[in-house]
């Protein structure tokens, strides 16, 4: 099984959880241009919640088909090209995943990208390192993108 080319996007840190969510949208809709089908993944359901009304309301140019799934879906009945879900059901196709959970999933290795957007603030920045570091162990080479703010030297969080 390869290993998933894996990036994180980092925010800048005075940034609120609505900017996270847009930057989560905008990646969807490229996502979405693209054709590449996408799950979204996120361990507090209120994130889901808040995604899948701006994915209604948030992007001017365009809809974005997505369903959320309840949290004991299988995702065999799901026919959105993007994904809402509070785990990884066992059949969507394994393109892209986008982590908004704490921990990495297992079943994200079965990816072939990962986006992982940590949360801005303090513990949500340490999930992230953890992540990082977990990616590494799983024998990733993770790719940070700064957002806003000052970039951070190096290629860690």
């Amino acid at each position: 099984m390869a290993i998933p080319r894996v990036d994180f996007y980092i925010t800048d840190p005075t940034a609120g959880e609505r900017t996270r969510l847009n930057l989560v949208c905008r990646l969807v809709d490229k996502a979405y241009a693209a054709g590449q089908p996408t799950l979204v993944v996120a361990d507090q359901p209120r994130e889901l919640a808040a995604l899948d009304e701006l994915l209604w309301t948030n992007l001017d140019s365009s809809f974005i088909p997505h369903d959320l799934l309840p949290a004991a879906a299988s995702g065999a009945e799901a026919e959105a090209p993007v994904l809402l879900a509070s785990s990884i059901p066992a059949a969507v196709p394994r393109t892209l995943l986008i982590n908004l959970c704490a921990e990495v999933p297992a079943a994200a290795i079965e990816f072939a990208r990962v986006l992982e957007i940590p949360a801005a603030d303090p513990q949500g920045r340490q999930q992230g390192r953890e992540r990082f570091r977990a990616w590494r162990q799983l024998g990733a080479e993770p790719t940070t993108h700064q957002l806003g703010g000052q970039p951070k030297a190096g290629r860690s969080l």
